[in-house]
């Protein structure tokens, strides 16, 4: 998160954003202005998670394919709410997380190099909710992908070994 004007993104994507309008600039003035949060080397955990839902809030206005971008912050979301105990908001964020990394395999290109990788995180995410029917069809997937990684073949293998084992 940008202190002066509240930008927010995900490390690797912070300086590839195109240039948001005018009315969203002011808009995270207004937020700014309103807010006693710090961000920087001040950032304190509200100012962690609040920068988390600017970063939310800003891609659909800086990227011209923010679905991608959004379902990689609903899943670091997931896992910091996991660091903090907070069950409820976990689940809360991995089913939008789920839903928002389903919408960009059924309606986004993406090279098929990322094929395995966003089958395996749809999977994982699908497990955690105990969607197994769907996590055993997406990790069925990561382990016949052909021109996948093995390493993630193994991971797809032993959780569907996992799933099959919890099933008995």
């Amino acid at each position: 998160t940008c202190p002066r004007c509240l930008y927010s993104a995900l490390s690797d994507m912070f300086d590839k954003a195109s240039k948001p309008g005018a009315a969203f600039e002011k808009e995270l003035m207004d937020i700014k202005d309103s807010c006693g949060l710090h961000f920087g080397a001040e950032a304190d955990t509200d100012s962690i998670f609040a920068g988390y839902y600017l970063a939310l809030l800003c891609a659909p206005h800086c990227f011209i394919k923010p679905q991608m971008t959004t379902a990689k912050l609903l899943y670091k979301l997931t896992r910091i709410y996991q660091d903090t105990d907070d069950s409820h908001m976990e689940m809360l964020t991995a089913q939008q997380a789920l839903d928002t990394y389903m919408y960009v395999y059924q309606n986004i290109e993406i090279p098929p190099s990322q094929d395995q990788q966003l089958c395996l995180v749809i999977a994982e995410l699908a497990f955690k909710l105990g969607h197994l029917r769907e996590a055993k069809d997406f990790f069925f997937k990561v382990k016949i992908n052909r021109g996948g990684a093995p390493l993630l073949k193994r991971q797809a293998e032993n959780r569907l070994y996992e799933i099959r084992e919890s099933e008995k």
